[in-house]
C-alpha cells in the first residue's frame, strides 16, 4: 500500500487540497457498498504499485559505493575481507550467490553478542561499549511510551498490532516472489474470518511485551550477575532461568520462569493485573504469575 502524494504544479495550495478533495469524493462514490452489517470503502490512496527492489540489487548498489569510498584503504578492505571469510566459515553468513530465486534462502547478517569481536565493530566507525549503550537506550525509549496505560490495554495495543502485521505480511506474500519470513512467535498468530480474539495470540501478546522487556532492561552486566541462575535464550528470542528444576515433572513455565526484572514498571503491572482478578491472597497472586510467565 503506498500513498500518492500529489504532482507537483503551479496551483496554490488551496487549488490544490480541493482537487485532491474532489479525488476523494469521486472515488468514495465509485467504491461505496452498502452491505448488511454497514457501509465499505475503500481508501481513496490504496492503489496497486511496483514491487519493491529486492536486496540484492540494493546490498550490491551499497557495496559498489563502498568500493569507490575506500578502494585506496587496503587495510581496511582486508579487514572487511577477513571478517566476511570468518563468519561465513562460522556459518553466521550464508553465501546464497546472485541468481535470483523462487524460494528464498535464509541469511543472517546480525552475529550474536559473543561473536562480536572488537575488530568486527570496530570497521562499522563505534565501539563495542557505545554500540551496546545506545541500543539499550533507544529501547528504554520505546518501552517507555507504554508506562502511562495499564497492562490490559497494553496487550491489546500490542496484540492488535501483531494482527496487523501478520496480515499485511500474508498479503504482501501473495505479491511477491520472495516470501517475508515472520520470526516464530509471530508465525504462531492465529487469523480467523469472524477475528475472535483468541487465548494463544493474547498469550504471544504477553511474550512480545516480555521481549520488549528484557532488551529494554537486561544488560550484559545484569546476565553476568545473574550468572548462577543459568540464563539461556530460548528459541523463542526470550531469556528463561535454566536452574536446578529441568529433571523435574512441572510444566515448562515453571521449570523454566521468564526473566522480569524486580521494581520495573512491567513487574509491577504483571502482579496487579494477576491481583485485581479476584482479590486474591500474595500466596495466589504469586501462583498466577508463575503459572502465566
Amino acid at each position: 500500500m503506498t500513498i500518492v502524494e500529489p504532482e507537483e504544479s503551479s496551483e496554490t495550495e488551496k487549488e490544490e487540497g480541493k482537487k485532491i478533495d474532489m479525488e476523494v469524493w469521486q472515488n468514495f462514490k465509485r467504491t461505496v457498498e452498502k452491505r448488511p452489517d454497514g457501509y465499505y470503502v475503500h481508501l481513496p490512496w490504496k492503489h496497486s504499485s511496483d514491487l519493491l527492489p529486492d536486496n540484492w540489487s540494493i546490498s550490491f548498489k551499497r557495496l559498489h559505493k563502498v568500493w569507490n569510498d575506500l578502494r585506496e584503504e587496503g587495510n581496511l578492505l582486508d579487514q572487511y575481507y577477513e571478517i566476511f571469510v570468518k563468519q561465513i566459515g562460522e556459518n553466521i553468513l550464508e553465501d546464497i550467490g546472485h541468481e535470483p530465486t523462487k524460494q528464498c534462502r535464509k541469511m543472517s547478517i546480525t552475529p550474536s553478542e559473543e561473536k562480536i569481536e572488537a575488530i568486527d565493530v570496530k570497521t562499522l566507525g563505534v565501539w563495542k561499549t557505545q554500540s551496546r549503550r545506545s541500543y539499550i537506550g533507544e529501547a528504554n525509549e520505546i518501552y517507555k511510551t507504554l508506562e502511562k496505560f495499564q497492562l490490559r490495554s497494553v496487550k491489546m495495543i500490542v496484540l492488535q498490532t501483531l494482527r496487523f502485521i501478520v496480515i499485511l505480511v500474508r498479503r504482501t506474500n501473495k505479491r511477491r516472489k520472495c516470501a517475508i519470513q515472520l520470526s516464530r512467535l509471530l508465525r504462531r498468530i492465529h487469523i480467523e474470518n469472524n477475528d475472535n480474539i483468541k487465548g494463544e495470540n493474547n498469550k504471544i501478546a504477553e511474550k512480545i511485551l516480555v521481549k520488549q522487556h528484557q532488551i529494554a532492561k537486561l544488560t550484559p552486566t545484569i546476565i553476568h550477575l545473574l550468572k548462577a541462575l543459568n540464563i539461556k535464550q530460548h528459541p523463542d528470542g526470550l531469556f528463561r532461568y535454566y536452574g536446578r528444576l529441568r529433571n523435574s515433572e512441572l510444566e515448562e513455565n515453571a521449570k523454566n520462569p521468564l526473566i522480569v526484572l524486580q521494581k520495573s514498571w512491567f513487574a509491577d503491572n504483571i502482579i496487579k493485573d494477576c491481583h485485581n482478578k479476584g482479590h486474591s491472597g500474595v500466596g495466589h497472586t504469586m501462583s498466577l504469575v508463575r503459572e502465566k510467565y
